[in-house]
């Protein structure tokens, strides 16, 4: 049974914290492939969607900027930064690492 929302579902597998390294794989990841979150609906697994739940996750405090990131916490809790991590990614031919995502996800 599909029931449960795509923020609501990252935020019980990743609480309390993750990375935002691991987050922007963790978002590319889902915008390729619905299959890691079998009780979220299919139709959130949008690039605005996910963007806009990941720009929430930030503010919500489960991504942990660190001091390495080089990107603003304004720019993270900003759905087109999201959008760009999706979008660079697609460009730059880069794939996820199923491991890592594994992990986070519990899988």
């Amino acid at each position: 049974m599909k029931n449960i929302s795509l923020e609501k579902a990252l935020a019980l597998k990743i609480s309390p914290q993750i990375s935002y390294q691991l987050a922007t794989e963790l978002c590319l990841a889902l915008f390729c492939s619905v299959e890691w979150l079998p009780n979220v609906k299919v139709e959130e697994f949008t690039k605005e969607n996910i963007a806009n739940v990941f720009s929430r996750l930030v503010q919500d405090g489960f991504v942990d900027l660190g001091e390495e990131v080089v990107v603003s916490y304004d720019d993270c809790i900003n759905i087109s930064h999201w959008v760009d991590v999706i979008d660079s990614s697609l460009k730059e031919n880069r794939c996820y690492d199923r491991t890592v995502v594994g992990n986070i996800l519990g899988h």
